[in-house]
């Protein structure tokens, strides 16, 4: 079997740096239909995505989904894609839920942002 949580990823929480030191910023996901957060990004690859959510997911779910980033990156200030949640479980936070999507669907600016995240 594909072990995926082998295959490299950008991980939220590591990217961002402040004279040296590494400032934790939240990445908010939303869906575009209902314009509302479901989230916050915790980490992403080419094929998928994980959030923390105060709201459970139900697997099987399609959404069309906008991530906020915090600074532009590469002129981009955001990454739009259609995704499938493929399994949401409780935190151990009992507040939240983490749930896993895959990428359905996704135009290449956003593509080459994903790969370029990944390289840093």
């Amino acid at each position: 079997m594909d072990e995926r949580r082998r295959r490299p990823r950008w991980r939220t929480s590591f990217f961002f740096k402040a004279d040296k030191e590494y400032q934790k910023k939240h990445f908010d996901v939303v869906d575009l239909k209902t314009r509302q957060s479901i989230g916050h990004l915790v980490d992403l690859t080419p094929e998928g995505l994980r959030i923390i959510s105060r709201e459970h997911i139900e697997r099987g779910q399609i959404f069309d989904l906008r991530i906020d980033l915090p600074e532009q990156i590469e002129q981009i200030d955001h990454i739009q894609a259609t995704v499938k949640c493929a399994w949401c479980e409780q935190d151990v936070n009992p507040e939240f839920h983490n749930a896993g999507f895959e990428i359905l669907s996704i135009t290449p600016p956003y593509i080459e942002l994903i790969d370029i995240l990944i390289q840093e």
